[in-house]
């Protein structure tokens, strides 16, 4: 299924999102570094204005800053822009190391109750992920047809947001945590690891567990859009084409925070120039 074309606020950033194939169309087009740190991987993303993306990367814990240090010791001025779902530490050790190699302009998105106009449903904006806070930017509509964003990883998260307003969201278990949860919490529920997924009725302890966590996931985001029967359908993340070969009903849409994260640091520069 070919990625959704994001349509976007006209003060924000038009564009086109698959990985490797993003196109950014701007006023002022300039190198920028995306940097989306999750909670077991980190991408990056070297965006060269109006020509795209030059490379993303996903990088295990061990390696994440090599190749990331590498870029900025050559480009040192590159302005570079993280999203960070880890823990503080983490964000500010990440931000030392660029800046040890060289970097003169690092900045940390941090989730706001009012940007460009979109605003949040939670009272404390900053205790909602700002994951899902680039995501939401990304995927706003100018129009009133809602918009339900849907991050499928390790948690499961649901969003739905109505023009420039959130109206709120769900964070469920992924499929691999469901499944690893009944096991790590029950003394009988064991069996050996199995692939594939499906949503039929088991004939094993492991196809019911495994069928089971796929049910409830595409369940719950199936009657998150009957509530809203007219949004559009979003999915990123890992377990996104398993959701989308199950019946869910949306569309693959890859490096919405990316798009969001771009976004942001490009508001940012342009409110201190």
């Amino acid at each position: 299924m070919e990625s959704r074309t994001p349509i976007w606020n006209r003060d924000a950033l038009c564009g086109r999102g698959e990985f490797g194939s993003f196109r950014a169309v701007t006023e002022t087009s300039f190198r920028h570094l995306l940097i989306d740190v999750g909670n077991t991987s980190l991408k990056w993303c070297v965006l060269n204005g109006a020509d795209g993306a030059q490379h993303v990367e996903s990088l295990p814990n061990q390696d994440e800053l090599t190749a990331l240090t590498q870029i900025v010791e050559v480009e040192p001025d590159m302005p570079i822009a993280i999203s960070c779902v880890r823990s503080d530490e983490f964000a500010d050790r990440l931000s030392h190391q660029l800046r040890l190699a060289g970097a003169s302009r690092v900045y940390a998105a941090s989730t706001e109750q009012d940007f460009m106009g979109f605003q949040v449903a939670y009272d404390n904006a900053e205790s909602l992920g700002v994951d899902r806070w680039l995501a939401m930017l990304a995927a706003r509509r100018p129009d009133t047809r809602p918009v339900i964003v849907v991050d499928a990883g390790t948690a499961c998260t649901i969003d739905v947001l109505v023009g420039d307003t959130h109206q709120g969201g769900y964070i469920l278990s992924g499929s691999t945590l469901s499944q690893h949860s009944l096991v790590k919490e029950t003394d009988k529920i064991r069996f050996d690891s199995v692939t594939g997924s499906s949503v039929g009725p088991g004939s094993t302890t492991a196809a019911c567990v495994v069928n089971g966590s796929w049910l409830a996931l595409s369940g719950a985001i199936k009657q998150v859009l009957s509530d809203f029967p007219n949004a559009e359908l979003l999915i990123d993340g890992g377990d996104a084409v398993d959701l989308i070969a199950l019946g869910v009903p949306g569309t693959l849409t890859r490096g919405l925070v990316f798009q969001g994260l771009s976004i942001w640091l490009r508001h940012l520069l342009a409110t201190r120039a």
